[in-house]
């Protein structure tokens, strides 16, 4: 068996598969349904990095994720979001990403509180209700 994070060179089977590794690949055998940790890609990295120091340059922020980063701000907005659930961007920039999930908690919270999901108890709803 192949230890875990073992770099293979030149062409190897797949286990249970007739197709083959290119070389260089890095196989990670795990047990089935267990977590990889995986590090943050450069990309990954300079869209936190964006967001803890885009407010120091001059521009407007929609046109300066476009210019640095190549994505459109709705795209930038979903990256960031996924990003803050992930360990190793805590790891990478805890401030920015510890502001950011309260920010996101906050207006949850508000979200919530104006659909009347607020955190008031049953009993009062219905109180007024009647």
């Amino acid at each position: 068996m192949l230890a875990t994070g073992t770099l293979l060179s030149g062409w190897l089977p797949h286990p249970g598969s007739h197709r083959a590794w290119p070389s260089g690949v890095l196989v990670l055998v795990r047990p089935a349904r267990q977590a990889v940790a995986v590090a943050l890609t450069e990309h990954e990295q300079a869209v936190l990095d964006f967001e803890r120091s885009w407010w120091t340059v001059d521009g407007v922020k929609d046109v300066l994720i476009e210019e640095r980063l190549g994505l459109t701000s709705s795209r930038y907005y979903q990256e960031l979001n996924e990003l803050l659930d992930r360990p190793d961007a805590l790891e990478h920039d805890p401030m920015v990403v510890r502001r950011l999930r309260r920010l996101r908690e906050r207006k949850r919270r508000a979200r919530l509180d104006a659909a009347g999901g607020g955190s008031s108890p049953p009993d009062d709803r219905r109180q007024v209700e009647q």
